[in-house]
């Protein structure tokens, strides 16, 4: 007949492994490896920070050879089988003819000159990727290899440098992608780049910013970084800026790689200088949010490419990034949109859809030759961010070249991304000629845009042109009509750069630039290219400045703001919130101590609410708000006051032991099931107004960790949010009592925050300053009608999140009565036996044991009958017990004390170690994971049958004596099953046998593993320890 022996070995292995930690964020993202990819509003954390040096300006130094790198694609197959199709295509369709009518859009002040060329930087190669943008008292403009600064009032230039010179890096290293911004909050000048190595392997994402507004000085008036990047090459850097960061889009492609295959698309934010600051730090933190395992997606879940920060030239805090659905292998009709928030944290708002799908443009034919001009995949080149009044919230302005009926085409949007709409979009086409190179931009006003862009054909040279747009145009349209602003004097022909003309399509511009004048609304000023006769197979491009009216209505003061109130958020925050005012662009909030005198601004919005922070507890503060825009301020509006809330304590205690301590009115522990709360709230209902969820652990014993409404587990787990976890109680019935708000910074992360409470009188709030990895209570009496709300918000102030728990009402609930009649009794030389009389009203039994029945009392189970088995125990040991009733939120008293003692246990030995084949094994053997993924057995009479467990090899190969010998003692090799809790496996015998079993278990590596080997035939356990 059959029978089974099992065997068990307990924590027979542990293995190091790298400990990865865990911190929650906001909509149930993971906290520290958040995928990069998102649906809208979902957090996306950073994978890594580095230290940007500081650089400074060397020896001037032009780059040797032609360093300007390939032009690199998402998907270069499909992108050429794609432009084959798209330059197949039949010409044809309507377009957007040009107006008989006057032009609408003009040159400002004549402004309109000969930029950089290719003649000033010794005969480079194209593309000069020409951009350039405007402040208060220069237009800067940068190509590939160089810089330079130009007098705004006559396009003269001022200074000029080349690129290497002015980014300060070595002569080893060639710079590209140049790309210039001027940042009206902080009065400065920002520029990016990249910086490389011959082989692509020491690669940089350049960056800095000068240390005034005048940019003039470009050797000492700026400051200089470069981000070690490696061999993750940061292509094409848009460069964007918000109020808090200098933000960077790339896409990274692998450098040590000869096909330099593409990996990710990466956003990364840089922290801006302090205002008025002049010096240059030693370094500057980087912060990415995308790397090889941590892939930048849309929200769709396709990989994103090529995303674009706006140049946010309003007071906006948090900058948007815009990115294109690649359009390599099919056509696409999607934007993605991000934010940056502070932190950083890089927030995912989701996909906007832009109706009618975009495919791959076609290259631009030439007069006078078959060479074609590349006309790019479709990506957006660059964006413009500012506040629209017409549309009364931020616009970003972008554009691509897409394909469209043969040609190529420029789609321009007015995104509206806080609400993921597009306000309008529009293209230029024409029925002859190809549009492509473009930039939009609004300008300081916000409801106007100028367009400009590169035009030609096979019969007409390249020109640069410009349209523009005032708030009265209809939307998508361009106003009649077109500002020629210069034209090619030659085809593009270069054949000796990169293949270019030849096997590739001739390169042209990467982008152009488009940048909204910051002193005169209506006004944008641009940088585009035209081509000039090549010079020893080099093209010889050459650039053009301008600035561009739009002459629309030129925009007044606004009003007064309306309806302006306050209201207390905590003890140190009070919101103020007014109706818009037309045509303000930004909002001034000031404060006074009394509402009459001492006004002080306290801050700028530019939307139409605003929190002042830092306040004194129980204080009265009045408020008035001004409306401003680019022409000026408005009077101040009528002035409106609130108090702070009143202060409350925190405290550690009871920590997660709240069973005992509150919750006779209900409770709700969040996320307690890992995606849902285990919730008993009689007299109201819980909703979660804003967070996510997250579930550090389902089961441990840590005393900070919650327990379950029996105690018989304890979970760590949380509501949680970048910024503000917000969620209300809503009672069917009035109440009156306390509630408990418990947060738990389980993973050590440095987390401060605020806890308010707020039953319709006043907010309390709890400021928690210190170390809550223990557990932090607050507790606030609340009174609400029926019908009536409380609100709970807990506000980041420090730390990666905000977190809480759990909440509770009320106090601690009547206990039973001890159980009775407890009488314990030996099973095994590992287990005892218990067993008790029910108490009236328990729902559950908690078990306790103590080694002499007086003292260290410790809880060792729970039972939800009347009896308990305890294992593991030490054989020939007395062990004594009690019992404890309970009801959920409360225990009993201890029951009597009962005692037994283990039955004897099983004797181990060192003798013969390893040396087996004289000693054991004449009926049958199984040599555990000998092979490193199967055993060596021979069992006769029995079958082995691994229940829990797994394989680990320490060697395969020793003459170790405690290693065991093969059968045959020629080799010996250490090897294993184990688990980091318990191994479980079993014999099953065909026939019947009576002999001996022998174990052998070795701790090869000395990790002090302690374990006990556990054998029943079926006659009752026996252990060795």
């Amino acid at each position: 007949m059959g029978g089974t022996v099992a065997a068990r070995r307990l924590a027979a292995l542990a293995i190091p492994v790298c400990a990865m930690l865990f911190a929650p964020l906001t909509a149930g993202a993971a906290p520290s490896q958040v995928p990069s990819a998102s649906g809208p509003g979902s957090a996306i954390a950073p994978v890594g920070k580095v230290q940007a040096r500081l650089l400074t300006p060397g020896q001037r130094h032009q780059s040797s050879g032609h360093e300007s790198p390939p032009f690199r694609t998402k998907n270069p197959a499909a992108l050429r089988a794609a432009k084959l199709k798209a330059g197949g295509a039949p010409p044809g369709g309507t377009a957007s003819p040009k107006a008989a009518a006057p032009n609408a859009a003009a040159l400002f002040n004549g402004l309109n000159s000969p930029g950089l060329s290719a003649a000033d930087e010794g005969f480079q190669p194209t593309p000069p990727d020409s951009t350039g943008a405007i402040g208060p008292t220069r237009y800067v403009e940068m190509v590939n290899q160089l810089v330079g600064v130009y007098d705004r009032g006559n396009l003269t230039l001022v200074s000029s440098t080349d690129l290497g010179t002015f980014t300060g890096t070595p002569s080893s290293l060639a710079t590209s992608d140049p790309q210039v911004q001027w940042d009206a909050q902080g009065n400065r000048w920002l520029y990016g780049a990249v910086a490389f190595n011959s082989n692509l392997t020491n690669t940089y994402l350049l960056f800095g910013w000068s240390k005034t507004a005048d940019p003039t000085d470009l050797t000492g008036g700026w400051c200089r970084y470069a981000s070690p990047t490696g061999a993750n090459i940061p292509d094409y850097p848009k460069l964007g800026h918000d109020a808090n960061f200098v933000i960077f889009g790339t896409n990274i492609y692998d450098g040590s790689n000869a096909s330099l295959p593409f990996v990710t698309a990466n956003i990364t934010a840089v922290p801006k200088p302090a205002a008025g600051q002049s010096n240059c730090s030693g370094s500057v933190a980087v912060t990415n949010f995308a790397d090889a395992t941590h892939v930048l997606n849309n929200a769709d879940g396709t990989t994103a490419f090529t995303p674009v920060p706006a140049n946010t030239t309003d007071a906006t805090a948090n900058g948007y990034i815009v990115a294109a659905h690649d359009v390599s292998v099919t056509p696409q009709s999607k934007v993605m949109v991000w934010h940056m928030t502070p932190g950083p944290l890089l927030v995912a708002n989701g996909d906007i859809s832009v109706g009618s799908s975009y495919t791959v443009p076609p290259n631009v034919p030439q007069p006078g030759t078959t060479y074609l001009i590349d006309s790019l995949d479709g990506r957006l080149t660059q964006a413009v961010a500012n506040f629209d009044p017409s549309a009364g919230t931020e616009a970003v302005w972008t554009q691509h070249t897409v394909g469209g009926s043969g040609r190529s085409i420029v789609r321009w949007y007015e995104l509206l991304p806080g609400s993921l709409t597009i306000r309008q979009q529009g293209q230029l086409a024409s029925a002859t000629d190809f549009y492509w190179n473009a930039a939009i931009s609004p300008s300081s006003a916000g409801d106007d845009a100028m367009i400009s862009f590169n035009r030609g054909s096979s019969s007409l040279l390249p020109v640069i042109g410009a349209q523009t747009r005032t708030k009265s145009t209809p939307p998508g349209q361009m106003d009649a009509g077109e500002v020629l602003l210069g034209s090619s004097s030659a085809a593009d022909q270069e054949v000796l750069f990169q293949g270019n003309c030849t096997n590739s399509p001739c390169r042209w511009g990467d982008y152009s630039g488009a940048t909204p004048d910051p002193i005169n609304p209506g006004v944008i000023w641009g940088s585009n290219q035209l081509s000039g006769p090549a010079f020893f197979g080099f093209a010889q491009w050459t650039t053009q400045n301008y600035a561009i009216t739009t002459n629309g209505i030129p925009p007044t003061a606004p009003a007064p703001p309306t309806g302006v109130n306050a209201s207390a958020v905590d003890i140190s925050h009070i919101t103020i919130s007014w109706t818009a005012s037309a045509g303000a662009t930004s909002y001034k909030v000031q404060r006074s101590p009394d509402g009459s005198s001492g006004w002080a601004q306290v801050g700028t919005s530019s939307a139409t609410s605003f929190t002042d922070s830092g306040l004194t507890p129980s204080t009265t503060y009045f408020y008035r708000v001004i409306a401003g825009n680019s022409i000026g301020d408005s009077a101040p509006s009528t002035v409106a006051s609130a108090t702070t809330g009143t202060a409350v304590a925190y405290s550690q205690s009871p920590q997660g032991n709240w069973t005992d301590a509150y919750g006779a009115d209900g409770y709700a522990l969040l996320n307690w099931n890992g995606g849902t709360d285990l919730v008993s709230l009689p007299q109201s209902s819980l909703v979660f107004d804003q967070g996510g969820r997250y579930l550090w652990s389902s089961g441990t014993t840590a005393v900070q960790a919650l327990q379950s409404p029996d105690a018989s587990t304890r979970h760590a787990a949380c509501f949680s949010d970048g910024n503000q976890i917000r969620l209300h109680l809503s009672f069917t019935t009035a109440y009156s009592g306390t509630i408990h708000v418990y947060a738990l910074d389980w993973d050590s992360l440095g987390r401060r925050e605020t806890i308010t409470v707020n039953d319709g009188s006043a907010p309390k709030t709890a400021d928690i300053t210190t170390d809550f990895s223990q557990g932090a209570w607050v507790n606030v009496p609340i009174n609400v009608a029926a019908g009536g709300n409380v609100t709970v918000s807990v506000t980041r102030t420090a730390g990666i999140n905000a977190v809480v728990s759990a909440i509770f009402l009320g106090g601690a609930s009547p206990v039973p009565g001890p159980p009775t009649g407890l009488s314990a009794s030996a099973v095994s030389a590992s287990q005892i036996g218990l067993s008790w009389t029910a108490s009236s009203g328990a729902t559950s039994y908690k078990i306790q044991r103590s080694p002499d029945g007086g003292t260290a009392w410790t809880q060792v189970g729970i039972s939800g009958t009347t009896t308990f088995t305890d294992s593991g125990l030490i054989p020939s040991t007395t062990y004594f017990y009690r019992v404890l009733a309970s009801n959920g939120p409360g225990n009993s008293a201890p029951s009597n004390v009962a005692s037994a003692t283990t039955l004897a246990g099983l004797a181990y030995s060192q003798s013969p170690q390893g040396n087996w084949t004289g000693s054991y094994g004449a009926d049958g053997y199984a040599l555990l994971n000998w092979n490193g993924g199967s055993d060596l057995v021979s069992l006769p009479q029995s079958s082995l049958v691994l229940d829990q467990g797994s394989r680990y090899l320490w060697s395969n190969g020793t003459t170790a004596v405690q290693a065991l010998q093969s059968p045959d003692t020629s080799t010996r090799h250490a090897a294993t099953i184990y688990d980091a809790n318990q191994v479980r496996l079993h014999l099953s015998f065909s026939t019947a046998y009576s002999g001996t079993i022998h174990i052998y278990a070795l701790d090869w590596d000395s990790l002090g593993r302690r374990e006990t080997i556990t054998v029943n035939d079926g006659s009752g356990p026996q252990t060795a320890n």
